[in-house]
């Protein structure tokens, strides 16, 4: 008999009461065994929350959360964010305000030659023109 705090029987006790959302994955093959999947796509975000304690400021955490938009949103339409980023930043301070949307992710892959047209192709449409906002704007 295990004593009432045994961490083995607290085990047993979580396996035993969450039984079929622990098996359902065995009657339906879609179900992924693991969740690595989810975990991949919210590390950029967990980074960024351990990372943000040393930004220095709150100008600083704003200006480190436009640069992982923009990363994001270049990553979500496939396109290479060192290339972007790269081509923006050289170009982004002779330019005039009114031609700065022509930076923004989509625009800027459909600008760029075949290779990254075809990427984007179809997926424009779905995409929203604004970059991807780790912050709420105040």
């Amino acid at each position: 008999m295990l004593p009432p705090k045994d961490p083995i029987r607290d085990a047993a006790d979580y396996t035993l009461k969450n039984w079929l959302a622990l098996t359902r994955f065995l009657k339906d093959a879609d179900i992924d065994l693991d969740n690595n999947a989810s975990e991949r796509a919210i590390k950029d975000f967990v980074l960024m929350r351990k990372n943000a304690l040393f930004v220095g400021s709150d100008e600083g955490g704003k200006a480190a959360a436009i640069h992982l938009s923009l990363v994001a949103s270049a990553k979500r339409i496939g396109i290479d964010p060192v290339a972007y980023l790269t081509d923006v930043l050289g170009r982004i301070n002779s330019m005039k305000t009114g031609e700065l949307e022509q930076l923004l992710p989509t625009r800027w892959a459909e600008s760029q030659p075949a290779k990254t047209s075809e990427i984007i192709a179809g997926e424009a449409e779905s995409v929203s023109e604004k970059p991807v906002a780790f912050i709420q704007p105040p």
